[in-house]
């Protein structure tokens, strides 16, 4: 945990978890290639373009290489759970694949810890000064419910 101060002058508590998310990513750059996998390239994003892991057929993985791939969803959702929620969605969507790993999906969790390697330093900043909140820009609770149908 760390002081920071913010634009407005508050200091707040902060903490990152950058040393932790290094070591991890230089474990899986230390790894064995996986089918020939090169573990981690460059990515400037958590998920490729247009990747979706419920529609890959590339060929399934090994059982060994299937258990390597569960355990980096661990390490991956271990992450999320620090603070990283830029990657719950991408977590979310290889998670649901552990039943049957595929090479693509592997390929796609490498690219998420490439992003990683280069956006390791996130922080989470704990402000505890009070939001100024406009009112007049929500809808009344009733005129909500009338909306929706409810």
């Amino acid at each position: 945990m760390k002081l920071v101060t913010l634009e407005n002058g508050q200091r707040c508590w902060s903490l990152s978890f950058s040393q932790y998310v290094q070591n991890t990513v230089k474990n899986v750059e230390d790894c064995r290639p996986v089918n020939g996998l090169c573990p981690l390239g460059r990515a400037s994003s958590p998920c490729p373009r247009d990747y979706r892991p419920e529609s890959d057929v590339s060929p399934e993985l090994s059982p060994t290489d299937a258990s390597y791939y569960q355990s980096l969803i661990g390490t991956s959702r271990w992450i999320v759970e620090l603070g990283r929620a830029d990657l719950v969605m991408e977590t979310s969507a290889l998670a649901s694949m552990m039943a049957l790993p595929r090479e693509g999906h592997l390929k796609a969790l490498f690219y998420m810890f490439a992003f990683l390697k280069r956006r390791h330093n996130g922080i989470m900043v704990f402000d505890h000064s009070e939001s100024l909140i406009n009112e007049t820009e929500f809808k009344k609770e009733e005129e909500c419910t009338r909306t929706v149908g409810i």
